[in-house]
């Protein structure tokens, strides 16, 4: 099941995209102006006969590990490692755990991860390639939505492989 492996693969990663922005838009409800949203902090702000509810802890978002590059060093580090041609669109990008398990980097290590789509000079990634883990060894190749994702090193900006 080629197809379902990537689709499983590929929510689980962006399981932790989608948590970040979930902690975000958690955040931001604490600001609301309703005073009972004010005291509660983040979630619901009504329980039953007008009691707290639980309501979730506010997550703040993560910060950028001392001596990285900014998002938009890594953007532009990223669509430098990219060929040339077609129209290149930056998806996302976001600062997340070395993705490969080949142990150049100690487990925890932040790296810039950029998604590009539009890359027309790459070609499809080969069978197999998809319902695996990336390695950092892997050749730029499209995944099943015609994308890539870069690697970055957090502080240089250089590319480190190609997940998928």
């Amino acid at each position: 099941m080629t197809v379902g492996g990537n689709v499983f693969v590929r929510f689980a990663r962006l399981g932790i995209v989608l948590a970040l922005g979930l902690a975000v838009a958690g955040c931001a409800g604490a600001a609301s102006t309703s005073p009972r949203t004010a005291t509660l902090g983040c979630g619901d702000d009504a329980g039953a006969a007008g009691e707290a509810a639980p309501t979730p802890a506010c997550t703040q978002m993560p910060t950028l590990p001392p001596g990285s590059i900014s998002r938009e060093a890594a953007i532009a580090a990223a669509l430098r490692a990219v060929p040339a041609g077609g129209a290149h669109q930056v998806i996302w990008a976001n600062f997340t755990n070395y993705p490969f398990t080949d142990g150049a980097m100690s487990p925890g290590t932040m790296v810039w991860l950029v998604r590009i789509a539009g890359v027309a000079a790459a070609a499809p990634c080969p069978s197999g390639t998809l319902d695996r883990q990336p390695h950092a060894t892997d050749p730029m190749c499209l995944d099943a939505e015609g994308g890539v994702d870069v690697v970055l090193d957090i502080a240089t900006g250089a590319i480190l492989g190609w997940a998928h």
